[in-house]
């Protein structure tokens, strides 16, 4: 990845490109990590049982993560609780 260039879509945690945003936040999973066992700590967010979708945060506590399959897509709805306290 270039200076400027933003991270593909569909990227495994443990994809290179996001090397950098691990490296300043951390995915509302708690469980997911951008380490060798990553496909078997994090929630699945498709159908093909794969992480791919993210939400990163710097500053700001996790809540609850819920992961619901979408009848449109073959990528789940990822909804994050935030702690803005």
């Amino acid at each position: 990845m270039r200076d400027g260039d933003a991270p593909r879509v569909n990227a495994a945690p443990d994809a290179p490109e996001l090397s950098r945003i691990w490296a300043l936040a951390v995915d509302t999973d708690p469980r997911c990590r951008p380490t060798r066992t990553a496909a078997d700590t994090c929630r699945a967010t498709t159908d093909r049982q794969s992480k791919f979708e993210h939400v990163f945060l710097r500053g700001i506590t996790p809540g609850e993560q819920r992961v619901h399959p979408s009848r449109y897509s073959d990528h789940h709805q990822l909804y994050a609780d935030l702690d803005l306290a």
